[in-house]
């Protein structure tokens, strides 16, 4: 008998090891952190699937070389960029330090990088890739969500943090240039466009528990949250990504001839790191990258995450 209690004491403890080092590993857990060029030091998290993430909105007013991004005030001033501006929600400094700053598109593709060293904006398949392990969009946009009605206006329905996203609503700044929707909806940019107007975001509401995926115009203000570059393996080299490339090996230009007009291609060097961002804006485009050192690169669909390697003689 004593050894029967015995046996069923190790098959309960190797149970209760398996199942909850299992969940346990399913578990986001909190990173290092980073900082941003300014010093903004954010708290970040490391999912299942090793993916880091800001688990804050981005609040720099630079970009990761230095230079500033234009700070838009006015509503004409705002609606008529067509290239990198942020604002802050009302111009208010007490909700600029409690929800980030809000930030046009254009800021997501400028080759500059907005986001720390070897961080990026996340492209619309890194935010699917993130929301799935949490019950896709049906589910997730309350597992992002901070649990109280202090920031969230009431009832913040499903929130419970799961993910420690740590989402606050920051609301938005329309294209022609007005704040709407603080404490109640929080709005995060992707790099991923869906044609020469429009690109892809999610967002949260206080009144559910899904998260969106949707499109808006460029000239439209939301949050970014940052995603650490993974490195990439050299042996990549993808053929069925609807673009060709030549000549690869090149020197100094490389053509890439596309049938999806309006399509965002990302080079990267072998660090995972964005060198440049290229839009397609027509069947054939020449470029000139001359400036490359030698070695291996890649070209990333910014869509389908999928990689083309080229390399710099």
């Amino acid at each position: 008998m004593q050894k029967l209690k015995s046996n069923k004491q190790i098959f309960f403890f190797l149970f209760q090891f398996f199942f909850f080092s299992t969940n346990f590993s399913q578990m986001p857990i909190y990173g290092e952190g980073v900082f941003d060029i300014e010093g903004h030091n954010y708290t970040t998290i490391i999912l299942e699937n090793g993916q880091e993430w800001m688990a804050e909105n981005l609040k720099t007013t630079r970009f990761s070389n230095g230079d500033s991004i234009p700070h838009k005030v006015e509503n004409m001033s705002w609606q008529n960029s067509l290239s990198a501006a942020y604002s802050y929600y009302n111009e208010e400094t007490e909700l600029q330090s409690i929800y980030g700053n809000i930030y046009n598109w254009y800021v997501t593709i400028d080759e500059r990088n907005v986001c720390p060293i070897a961080w990026h904006v996340p492209t619309d398949n890194e935010w699917t890739n993130f929301t799935d392990l949490f019950g896709g969009n049906g589910a997730a946009g309350g597992k992002m969500k901070v649990q109280d009605t202090l920031f969230w206006k009431s009832p913040n329905l499903g929130a419970t943090n799961e993910c420690l996203f740590s989402g606050r609503p920051a609301g938005c700044r329309y294209d022609g240039g007005n704040f709407s929707n603080n404490e109640k909806y929080a709005y995060w940019w992707s790099s991923t466009q869906l044609d020469n107007q429009l690109s892809w975001f999610r967002s949260a509401s206080y009144v559910s528990d899904n998260l969106i995926k949707n499109y808006a115009t460029k000239e439209t203000g939301y949050s970014i949250r940052c995603i650490k570059n993974q490195p990439l393996t050299i042996d990549e080299n993808q053929t069925n990504l609807g673009f060709t490339i030549s000549p690869n090996p090149f020197t100094e230009n490389i053509t890439i001839k596309t049938k999806e007009i309006g399509k965002t291609l990302l080079i990267q060097n072998i660090n995972g790191e964005t060198i440049e961002t290229i839009l397609l804006d027509s069947a054939v485009e020449v470029f000139a990258l001359e400036y490359l050192s030698e070695g291996i690169y890649f070209i990333i669909d910014s869509s389908t995450m999928s990689r083309f390697k080229i390399i710099k003689l």
